[in-house]
C-alpha cells in the first residue's frame, strides 16, 4: 500500500515538455507542481512573471520527497500557486535555469535567453 501511494505521489508533477491550460474565474487559484532537486544547481524559474497581467503568483514553496527510503539529493516538488486577479489570457513560461553554480537568481533569466520547459495557458473569465 505504501509503495502504491508513493508511486502516485512521485509522479504528481509536470515533467519538462508537459504543458497544460487552466480556465478560471476571478478570485480562483490553481497550482503548478514541478520536480526540483536543489542539489543539482538548477531551479525552476517563471521567466515571464512580471509580464503576466490577469494572474499573480501568491505562493511558492518546496516540498522534499517524503520517501523514508530516499537517498540524499533526491529532490522533491516545487509548488507554485497562482490566483486569477482579472479577466484576460496569460501564458506562464517556466525554464530550469542554472542558478546555484552560476550564483544567479531566476530574475537573471528571460524568455529570450532561456529554453522554455513548460507552458501553462490561463484563461480568466
Amino acid at each position: 500500500m505504501i509503495l502504491i501511494i508513493y508511486l502516485l505521489w512521485s509522479y504528481n508533477y509536470y515533467k519538462p515538455g508537459e504543458n497544460d491550460s487552466f480556465n478560471l474565474k476571478v478570485g480562483e487559484e490553481f497550482s503548478v507542481k514541478l520536480y526540483e532537486n536543489p542539489s543539482t544547481g538548477y531551479s525552476n524559474c517563471v521567466l515571464n512573471e512580471n509580464s503576466v497581467g490577469c494572474i499573480e503568483k501568491v505562493k511558492q514553496y518546496y516540498e522534499p520527497d517524503w520517501n523514508p527510503f530516499k537517498q540524499d539529493g533526491k529532490g522533491g516538488e516545487l509548488i507554485l500557486k497562482f490566483k486569477a486577479v482579472k479577466t484576460g489570457i496569460d501564458t506562464i513560461r517556466i525554464s530550469k535555469c542554472p542558478t546555484g553554480r552560476e550564483h544567479k537568481t531566476c530574475k537573471d533569466y528571460s524568455v529570450n535567453s532561456s529554453q522554455i520547459d513548460n507552458e501553462f495557458y490561463v484563461l480568466v473569465e
